[in-house]
């Protein structure tokens, strides 16, 4: 016998006429393939993918595409330094005092871009690639810039 799922994060189950209890095993987790978002299932309306907030909104966008690996190490040197900097912000924990160690990292994404432009320019970086790494540096760095600002 089939029993109903119990809510929008388990399948249909199967009743064990032996105790009368009903299997409902969970679906498969969710996940939307995107870095930049928090995935988890809620009962009511099954998978839900929220927006990451914070530091970690910068440093999803460094997930590079697959038609663009591996970055090319001109650029990948200014993304780490900008890691670095993200996560000294991070292990800081006091934003006021964090500020500093995020306009490094602004500065380091802001180089990266120039780079990746330099290499697209010179056709050492596929223009696909190139739209793709610019728009998530830019993105990154305009996120940094946000968490720079006082609230």
């Amino acid at each position: 016998m089939v029993c109903t799922a119990q809510d929008a994060c388990h399948m249909a189950g199967f009743c064990d006429p032996a105790t009368g209890t009903c299997s409902n095993p969970t679906n498969a987790p969710c996940d939307d393939g995107d870095a930049c978002t928090a995935d988890s299932c809620d009962p009511a309306a099954g998978c839900v993918f929220q927006p990451v907030t914070g530091l970690e909104a910068a440093t999803c966008l460094m997930v590079p595409q697959a038609f663009c690996q591996p970055i090319p190490p001109a650029v990948a040197k200014w993304i780490a330094r900008a890691q670095h900097w993200i996560a000294r912000a991070q292990a800081n924990g006091d934003p006021l005092d964090s500020r500093p160690y995020l306009e490094r990292a602004a500065r380091a994404f802001k180089k990266a871009g120039k780079k990746t432009v330099r290499l697209a320019n010179k056709r050492r970086l596929s223009p696909a690639c190139a739209q793709a790494l610019g728009l998530n540096l830019f993105e990154a760095r305009s996120r940094i810039e946000q968490l720079r600002k006082p609230h």
